[in-house]
C-alpha cells in the first residue's frame, strides 16, 4: 500500500515538473506571429517614429523590436532633430549633449534642421558643424556661448538658409562674421536675453543682403540702422523690430514709411522714395485702408506698426489696427 502511494506521488511530481518545463519553454520561445507593426514599410515606420522626441527614441522606441531598432538607425530618421530639456527638475545637460551627439552621428551628414533648447555649448555647435555641412536650419535657444569656437563653427555651414539665435549678447562683428560665412541665409532671427549695448543692424545689412525674413528683437538700432537694412536687404518680405526703442522715425525715413501707409502699400512708398529702393522681386502687399491726414501723430504709439513690415497674411490686420489708432488721435 505504501509502495503504491509512493509511486502515485512520484508520477504526480513528474507530471507537475513537465507542466512547469512546458510553461517555461512557451515563455522563452518566440511568438508564432510577429507584431502587426513590423509589416509596415520602412518609410512609414520612420515617419511614425519621427513624431517622438529624441529621448523617447533613444531610450525606449528603438528597444521595442528589431524592426524599430533598424528604423532608428536609418540616417533619414535624423534629418530633423529637436532636442530640449522637457522637465527642468531632471535637467541633465551632459546627458542631453550625449544624446545630441548620438543623433547627429546617426544622421551620417544628412541632418538639415536642428533645434537645441537650453543646453547648447560652443563644443556642441563645433561638433555639429564638422559632421553636418548640409545643414539648412539652425535654432539655438538659451545656450551658453563664451568663446570664438561658436562663431568659427559657422564657416562649415555654407548651405545654411535659416538661423534663429535666442540667447545672450553677441558682438556685432560676430554677427557680421556669421553673415559673411553663410551667404545663403534667407531668414535671420536674433533676440538677446539681456540688454544689448550695441546695435547689429548695420552688420546685418552689410553681410546678409539675401534675407527674405529678418527679426531683430530688442536691438539698439536707430533710424540709420533701419534705413541701412531697407536699402541693402532688397529681398525682404518681413521685418520684425519689436522692442527697438531707439527707432523714432523722425526724419525722411519716417515720412517715407508714413507715405507708404497712406498710399496703401509699402511697395508704393518704395517706388516714390529714393530712400526706399524698389525691388521687383517683392510681392505686392494687400491694399490698406486709406488714413485721414493728421497734422501731428504720436510716433511712439504707432512706430512699431509702421516699422513692422510683415508677411501678407498678417499685414492687413496690422494696417486696420493702425487705421483705428489714427482715427482716435
Amino acid at each position: 500500500m505504501e509502495t503504491k502511494c509512493r509511486v502515485e506521488e512520484e508520477e504526480e511530481e513528474e507530471k507537475i515538473q513537465k507542466e512547469i518545463c512546458s510553461g517555461i519553454s512557451s515563455l522563452l520561445s518566440p511568438p508564432l506571429s510577429l507584431p502587426p507593426w513590423t509589416e509596415l514599410p520602412d518609410d512609414v515606420t520612420i515617419n511614425i517614429l519621427q513624431r517622438l522626441d529624441v529621448q523617447e527614441i533613444l531610450e525606449k522606441a528603438q528597444r521595442v523590436c528589431k524592426t524599430w531598432w533598424r528604423a532608428c538607425k536609418d540616417p533619414s530618421m535624423w534629418r530633423v532633430i529637436h532636442i530640449e530639456s522637457i522637465v527642468l527638475a531632471f535637467f541633465d545637460p551632459h546627458k542631453l549633449e550625449m544624446m545630441c551627439h548620438e543623433a547627429v552621428d546617426r544622421s551620417q551628414g544628412q541632418l538639415i534642421d536642428i533645434t537645441i533648447v537650453d543646453f547648447a555649448t560652443n563644443d556642441l555647435i563645433s561638433y555639429i558643424s564638422k559632421r553636418c555641412s548640409h545643414l539648412k536650419c539652425l535654432s539655438l535657444v538659451r545656450g551658453d556661448f563664451l568663446s570664438q569656437t561658436f562663431i568659427y563653427a559657422f564657416e562649415n555651414f555654407k548651405e545654411l538658409e535659416k538661423l534663429q539665435l535666442l540667447l545672450s549678447p553677441i558682438f556685432p562683428e560676430d554677427i557680421e562674421y556669421i553673415g559673411n560665412s553663410c551667404r545663403q541665409l534667407k531668414s535671420f532671427t536674433y533676440c538677446c536675453s539681456d540688454k544689448m549695448e550695441k546695435s547689429c543692424a548695420l552688420e546685418v545689412a552689410k553681410s546678409m543682403p539675401n534675407l527674405h525674413h529678418l527679426c531683430l528683437i530688442g536691438d539698439m538700432m536707430t533710424d540709420q540702422g533701419l534705413e541701412g537694412i531697407l536699402d541693402r536687404c532688397l529681398h525682404l518680405e518681413s521685418l520684425d523690430i519689436r522692442r527697438c526703442f531707439n527707432v523714432d522715425l523722425q526724419g525722411n525715413l519716417g515720412r517715407d514709411l508714413s507715405a507708404g501707409v497712406e498710399e496703401g502699400s509699402y511697395n508704393e512708398a518704395q517706388r516714390k522714395s529714393p530712400n526706399l529702393r524698389n525691388d521687383p522681386s517683392l510681392s505686392p502687399s494687400p491694399p490698406l485702408p486709406k488714413l485721414q491726414p493728421q497734422e501731428t501723430i504720436p510716433i511712439q504709439k504707432i512706430q512699431s506698426l509702421l516699422c513692422k513690415i510683415i508677411e501678407d497674411k498678417m499685414f492687413f490686420s496690422d494696417a486696420i489696427e493702425l487705421a483705428k489708432m489714427a482715427e482716435n488721435l
